[in-house]
């Protein structure tokens, strides 16, 4: 139970200062957020994956579901920002404000997202 409750405060922390950089004064710590946004991109999906890893949910098929839209959407980002927002020159976040179809890629995860949230 610590470790998923870790892994879901680990998700929304890394949220909470990512979204944060829209509603921030330009500064330090706007500038800090924006140049390591995809770093937190990543820690906030390995900490959902882990609480997905954990979690308890009586319908497996559902269960498996959200670990599958999960893995989709972690592989999907991976090559979104190898492949597409790197040699851009871009950060996965932004690549992904910048060409709306990438959401393909990287939606699935957001979507295993939403059904934790919803079984919360």
């Amino acid at each position: 139970v610590i470790l998923y409750r870790s892994g879901l405060v680990t998700a929304s922390a890394t949220l909470i200062i990512a979204g944060s950089a829209a509603f921030l004064p330009d500064g330090v710590f706007k500038d800090f957020i924006r140049a390591y946004i995809d770093l937190l991109y990543a820690i906030g999906a390995g900490g959902l994956g882990l609480s997905l890893a954990l979690i308890h949910i009586y319908v497996t098929p559902i269960k498996r579901t959200l670990q599958a839209f999960w893995v989709l959407g972690a592989i999907g980002s991976l090559v979104t920002y190898l492949t597409l927002a790197q040699p851009a020159g871009e950060s996965l976040t932004q690549y992904v404000i910048n060409q709306p179809t990438a959401v393909w890629f990287v939606g699935p995860l957001f979507a295993a997202l939403t059904g934790l949230v919803f079984k919360e």
